[in-house]
């Protein structure tokens, strides 16, 4: 019995995260295809299985393309203009905009592990991201802008630090991010590493 039992906790472990993972991807594709499906019912009289995922992929394409040619690239931003005048549109449009960039856009922030000493003396570390190194217009050379994620959670803390309490850690970004959000129990690919300076980061003398 207590064999039994920890095969089947043992299972568990091995089955959830998959099973979350591609359950919500799943349930995601799935409510996207039942809505146009119905859609197309109702104008057509027919259903086509996999028309929504087909057309939402085919969608998410077209637009990437036509934001890279000069005439629809200037509509958009003169869309995103017109979104950005409006106080709270700009508020919500912005941070998710930034949000998103930061994760798979072409100036992705979250790229820049460190440590961050919790004491001068050391012996307590967290880790995070460099989010901005220059923080003059806030009056602060010596600070660097640090976010710490929290494990087992999408969400952290933004952390004003001084730069000889930061270190770069030898390991690439989703290494880091995986290794912070599963509180630290995750295996850390060495293939995956990134070689970066150890040493701490050196204040600007200026």
């Amino acid at each position: 019995m207590k064999k039994l039992i920890r095969y089947f906790i043992q299972g568990l472990i091995v089955f959830t995260p998959a099973g979350i993972t591609i359950g919500l991807f799943i349930y995601v594709l799935h409510e996207i295809d039942s809505k146009v499906n119905a859609l197309v019912e109702q104008v057509f009289n027919r259903s086509i299985p996999g028309l929504g995922i087909l057309l939402l992929l085919s969608f998410i394409t077209i637009l990437g393309a036509l934001s890279s040619t000069v005439i629809f690239g200037g509509l958009f931003k003169w869309i995103e203009s017109l979104i950005l005048k409006n106080s709270l549109l700009r508020m919500v449009y912005s941070s998710v905009k930034d949000l998103f960039d930061a994760f798979v856009g072409d100036k992705k922030k979250f790229n820049k592990p460190v440590l961050v000493a919790m004491e001068r003396s050391g012996g307590i570390y967290r880790m995070g991201f460099i989010t901005q190194e220059d923080l003059e217009l806030l009056g602060h050379k010596q600070l660097i802008a640090v976010y710490l994620p929290h494990a087992y959670a999408f969400s952290g803390n933004l952390f004003m630090v001084e730069k000889e309490l930061i270190q770069a850690v030898n390991i690439s970004a989703a290494e880091a991010m995986k290794f912070i959000i599963s509180g630290g129990i995750t295996h850390i690919d060495k293939q995956e590493a990134t070689p970066l300076p150890t040493a701490p980061l050196e204040p600007d003398n200026d």
